[in-house]
């Protein structure tokens, strides 16, 4: 059932749906006190009564008006009742098609406000905090920047990940990165990482060798979920920073060194709500191995992987995030130490 935002179903009708056993969901209604949200066409599929999928109920109405430029089948991606639609809504690439956050009637409600969000809160409802344009070259490193999205009210703290293959310093990095923004900045920050320190998260680090393949990405799925509910979440509803040492994309790189494809690893994590930005962390592979070798006893997949794989992996990774809007940097480490990398980061974050 669809509806104009705003608006209030009659009382009516809900009462007959209700005596009918059915449960009604209210989306934004009522909305009177709910910050604007963004835009999520082409992440939620949308099933009309006649079967036909829409990537956006509101952007078919919209295409059908007199003054349109584009025909309502530029957002209808197929009809379930005709068959399989898998491979039509998975190549369905919304953000590659439409450039979201140009329409200049609509840029007064972004340019006023900071690049300051990192998750929705309490709402439950991930939204992305950006969207993707074009790159720009920044020095140390290469990111996508994307239009400012309007944050909800109250909520000023960042989700910020770090990410990069094994022995990259990620450790290293976040812990300074926290140590400087608590330094320099009024707004406490807050370091975590995956897996998480609980019973279950410190159970999957130790038992790493016990799991293997599908059991592992589920539990880390799992951990990473409960994560997000019981520490991340909460520290952003307070205001506070976030710097994670790891997130989904290492799940998109060391399960699929585990065996299994992209496709299956993201459909585990496909509800993980988008950080405000993650950094990518890259050196040599011959650093990487330098450093594993050092380190006398490796893990698992530090030793079924390599670091010329994972470096691989990691850039498709940032590929596939990006297509999906969301906001990304590349940092090159080489030949830099970690203060150096740490200021080229705080470089890019928004004072």
């Amino acid at each position: 059932m669809f509806g104009r935002p705003g608006l209030r179903p009659a009382p009516g009708r809900v009462g007959r749906i209700r005596e009918r056993g059915l449960d009604l969901v209210h989306i934004r209604f009522p909305n009177d006190d709910k910050p604007l949200a963004g835009c999520d066409a082409g992440r939620i599929i949308y099933v009309f009564a006649d079967g036909a999928a829409a990537v956006c109920p509101y952007l078919v109405f919209a295409a059908r008006t007199p003054q349109s430029r584009y025909a309502d089948t530029e957002f209808l991606v197929g009809n379930i009742l005709d068959g399989d639609i898998a491979p039509a809504l998975e190549g369905y690439d919304f953000h590659r098609r439409f450039t979201v956050g140009d329409n200049a009637k609509m840029r007064c409600l972004w340019h006023e406000q900071p690049v300051r969000q990192g998750l929705p809160g309490r709402a439950r409802v991930p939204r992305a905090a950006h969207r993707r344009r074009r790159r720009r070259a920044l020095p140390g490193a290469r990111r996508t920047p994307a239009a400012p999205h309007r944050p909800p009210a109250g909520m000023t703290g960042q989700f910020i990940v770090i990410e990069g293959p094994n022995a990259v310093g990620k450790t290293t990095i976040a812990r300074q990165l926290v140590d400087r923004l608590n330094l320099n900045r009024p707004t406490p920050t807050h370091l975590t990482a995956e897996p998480s320190d609980t019973p279950w998260g410190r159970l999957l680090r130790s038992g790493e060798a016990m799991l293997d393949w599908r059991a592992l990405a589920l539990a880390i799925a799992a951990d990473r979920y409960a994560h997000l509910e019981r520490e991340i979440i909460p520290h952003l509803d307070a205001g506070h920073h976030v710097v994670s040492d790891r997130y989904v994309q290492s799940s998109l790189v060391l399960q699929r060194i585990d065996g299994l494809t992209l496709r299956e690893v993201w459909r585990y994590n496909a509800f993980v709500p988008p950080p405000a930005v993650s950094f990518y962390l890259e050196d040599a592979p011959a650093v990487l191995a330098d450093r594993l070798g050092g380190r006398g006893k490796l893990s698992r997949l530090e030793r079924s992987g390599s670091p010329e794989e994972e470096l691989r992996l990691y850039r498709e990774a940032f590929d596939f995030l990006d297509r999906r809007g969301w906001r990304q940097c590349l940092v090159d480490c080489h030949d830099r130490s970690p203060a150096a990398i740490v200021a080229s980061i705080l470089d890019i974050l928004p004072t």
